[in-house]
C-alpha cells in the first residue's frame, strides 16, 4: 500500500509514520507539498475544505497513492468560545471515499483570535499573534504553552485515530 501525505511539514509526516508504526501497518510512505486553498488561519468549515483541497491536489501530485491524508488546522466558535482543531483526513482515491476526525480542541483566547482576523487571516496565525505578545513561546505550537501538550502530540492522537477509523480494505 502506498500512504501519501498532502504536507512536506515534518510535524505531519511524523505523525502519519508515528500511525503506521503503531498499528504495524506496512506501507511505502512519501510526502508533496499541496495547496489548502484557504487562509493562511482558517476559521470554521474552511478547514475541513482546506483538509479536503489538500487532499485532492496530493493525489493530482501523485496519482498512484491507494491512500492520501491531508491535515489543516483552524479556529472554530463553539458555545462562545474559540477552539483550534485539526482536521485530519483520508482520501481513498479508487473510491474517492473520504474518512475525516478531528484532533483534541485546545481553547485559543478571544483577543487573539479577533486581533488575528483585524490583521487579516491570509497572512496572521492566532499562534504568531500569540507569539508576538509573548503569551506563548513558538508560534507554530501554541498549544503547548496553552495546553501543556505539544501540538506534535495532539497531531500524533488524531493521526492514528483515524487509522484505526479506517476500513480494513484501505489500511
Amino acid at each position: 500500500m502506498e500512504v501519501l501525505l498532502g504536507s512536506t511539514s515534518k510535524i505531519k509526516q511524523d505523525a502519519v509514520l508515528a500511525a503506521l508504526t503503531t498499528l504495524n501497518i506496512e506501507a511505502e510512505f512519501s510526502a508533496v507539498k499541496a495547496e489548502s486553498g484557504v487562509a493562511e488561519q482558517p476559521f470554521g468549515d474552511e478547514t475541513i475544505q482546506g483538509a479536503l483541497n489538500r487532499a485532492k491536489h496530493a493525489n493530482e501530485l501523485s496519482p498512484n497513492a491507494d491512500l492520501v491524508i491531508a491535515i489543516e488546522s483552524g479556529i472554530f466558535r463553539e458555545n462562545g468560545k474559540y477552539f483550534d482543531y485539526a482536521i485530519v483526513l483520508a482520501l481513498e482515491p479508487i473510491t474517492g471515499k473520504t474518512f475525516q476526525v478531528k484532533s483534541e480542541a485546545v481553547e485559543f483566547p478571544e483577543d487573539a483570535v479577533l486581533e488575528t482576523i483585524s490583521r487579516g487571516v491570509n497572512e496572521w496565525t492566532c499562534g504568531k499573534v500569540l507569539a508576538e505578545w509573548g503569551r506563548v513561546v513558538a508560534h507554530d505550537d501554541p498549544h503547548q504553552s496553552l495546553a501543556g501538550k505539544a501540538r506534535a502530540e495532539f497531531l500524533n492522537d488524531a493521526v492514528l485515530k483515524l487509522f484505526k477509523l479506517l476500513p480494513k480494505t484501505s489500511t
